[in-house]
């Protein structure tokens, strides 16, 4: 018997790849029937064994998420082709073809919120829909729909609403004006900032094995000039721990005074209260909001030896390693006494001070927040791009402690007494 190979049906391997998503599928068999009629009967007659037509098939079925690429393998496969075989051989071999196609189609428009024929049938919102953990979108629609944790739609959004809800900070300097605004203290997040944080390996697991991405993907923090994502301080104030043993020292100080007017009356003035200084060094930086400078943040200070409710004052600094701040906060003021003398004395107030040294410490914490997108070579779950909340993820592993060490040192300023001597 005398074979020879061609290659089968090549109108429609071309046709495949022109066309896309599974409102062509009729157009597809169409095409393909009117091409299959041109063919000639020696061209159809196939010595189809069929194992290579139903290993293909089989190859679809189990993989329909590539099934472009598995019938572009059947179309273009070549065979052996006697001269003469049955009419029932060209019907199987139509047969093959259309059953590809179809699946095909199937494959295309798996059932599944989000895929371009369904939008139609998705509520159209205009917040975010509560419960929602994954949106998605694509280039190709103006829609971004709203998913729960079990892929079920809960509404869809114009594009630019969705970006405008999910982070409406804008650029820098947009970013900076709302910080003043609402009192909040926020910078852009990196990915590679995000990359550092304990959430990256939850998300990096979630597109695989959720979404079931198994190719390469990009990812965004701040996509169209916006941020998307950011690192903001977690807390409205920090703590700052005393550390260690207080190493104090007692001493004296003393004030003279003035006579007033010709009363034999000398007035003296001594300072009274306490004064506390506490002066911090950054010993490791936040793995987030890298070299961002706090505008302001109210710190705790301890006092030393005290049963005094701490002190509370705003200072300003870096998460930047050994950058550092230093603070003063005085509870001093003045104290006058008159004492009566006579003539020829010399008066003189003395008052017990106390100075005091301790080391200190604390941590300022940085928590990401907003979205991350996630975009695909081709569509997964439908979408092309999967946007994130980090809220969906615990504020631990979102969280990254900038440390600092000091001291705290104060003096302060006890009993007093009089004395006048000739």
């Amino acid at each position: 018997m005398v074979t020879r190979s061609i290659t089968v049906f090549p109108p429609c391997h071309s046709l495949l790849l022109r066309t896309t998503g599974s409102r062509h599928a009729q157009k597809w068999q169409q095409k393909c029937l009117e091409r299959l009629a041109l063919v000639t009967n020696e061209e159809m007659k196939l010595n189809v064994r069929c194992s290579t037509c139903s290993a293909a098939l089989r190859r679809i079925k189990d993989e329909r998420r590539r099934p472009r690429v598995l019938i572009e393998g059947l179309l273009t496969h070549r065979y052996s082709v006697p001269p003469s075989l049955s009419t029932m051989v060209q019907l199987n071999l139509l047969a093959a073809v259309l059953s590809a196609l179809a699946l095909v189609s199937s494959a295309a428009s798996i059932s599944g919120p989000g895929s371009a024929r369904d939008l139609s049938s998705i509520d159209i919102v205009t917040t975010l829909p509560a419960g929602a953990t994954a949106f998605g979108s694509d280039n190709d629609t103006d829609w971004t729909v709203a998913y729960d944790k079990d892929f079920k739609a809960l509404g869809r959004l114009k594009n630019e609403d969705f970006h405008a809800l999910i982070h409406p900070d804008g650029n820098s300097t947009q970013l900076a004006a709302r910080n003043v605004a609402h009192g909040r203290r926020c910078t852009g997040l990196s990915v590679g900032e995000l990359r550092s944080l304990p959430v990256w390996s939850n998300l990096d697991h979630y597109v695989k094995n959720t979404l079931a991405s198994r190719g390469r993907y990009n990812v965004w923090t701040n996509w169209d000039g916006s941020n998307r994502a950011t690192a903001c301080v977690a807390d409205d104030h920090v703590s700052i721990e005393r550390t260690g043993r207080a190493q104090c020292k007692t001493g004296e100080r003393t004030f003279n005074g003035n006579h007033v007017g010709r009363t034999g009356v000398l007035r003296l003035e001594a300072m009274t209260g306490s004064a506390t200084t506490v002066k911090e060094s950054v010993t490791r930086a936040a793995s987030i909001g890298s070299r961002y400078t706090v505008p302001s943040i109210d710190f705790d200070i301890p006092c030393i030896g005290e049963a005094n409710s701490p002190y509370r004052d705003s200072a300003s600094f870096s998460n930047e390693l050994h950058k550092g701040f230093e603070k003063t906060i005085s509870r001093e003021s003045t104290r006058s006494v008159d004492v009566r003398s006579e003539p020829g004395d010399y008066c003189s107030m003395i008052v017990e001070t106390t100075t005091c040294q301790q080391e200190s410490r604390g941590r300022v914490g940085f928590v990401a927040d907003g979205y991350v997108r996630f975009g695909f070579d081709s569509r997964v779950k439908n979408h092309s791009y999967w946007h994130l909340p980090l809220a969906r993820e615990s504020a631990d592993t979102r969280t990254s402690y900038m440390e600092f060490t000091g001291s705290i040192n104060s003096h302060g300023y006890g009993r007093y007494r009089s004395e006048c001597r000739k």
